[in-house]
């Protein structure tokens, strides 16, 4: 299973544009799934687009709950670990986020 990630480390919620780059980079990548992860919270439009549209989205809450338990401990500042998931725009350089989501096991993706 193949599923595009756009991640947005954002100051504020998170809008449409975001669901819509999703969906939109599905064929690109030959991805069957969207996802669409956010340090912040989705605004209604963009829950609505997503659910309309099968992307699944993890804001700030979902996050926390599936951040491996050393970081939660402390900030995110060690090297990436485990395989490196396709990133669509915003990550070119290694940030928090980036970090988590590559630790992120994929069975936690269907819970």
């Amino acid at each position: 299973m193949r599923t595009v990630v756009q991640a947005k480390r954002w100051t504020k919620n998170v809008g449409v544009k975001a669901i819509q780059e999703a969906v939109a980079a599905k064929p690109i990548y030959r991805c069957e799934h969207a996802m669409v992860v956010t340090n912040r919270y989705f605004t209604e439009q963009a829950r609505r687009l997503a659910k309309a549209n099968g992307v699944r989205l993890w804001n700030r809450d979902e996050l926390v709950r599936a951040a491996p338990r050393q970081c939660r401990r402390r900030p995110l500042s060690g090297p990436a670990v485990g395989r490196e998931l396709p990133v669509l725009t915003g990550l070119r350089s290694p940030n928090p986020l980036s970090r988590l989501l590559v630790e992120i096991d994929d069975d936690n993706l269907d819970a």
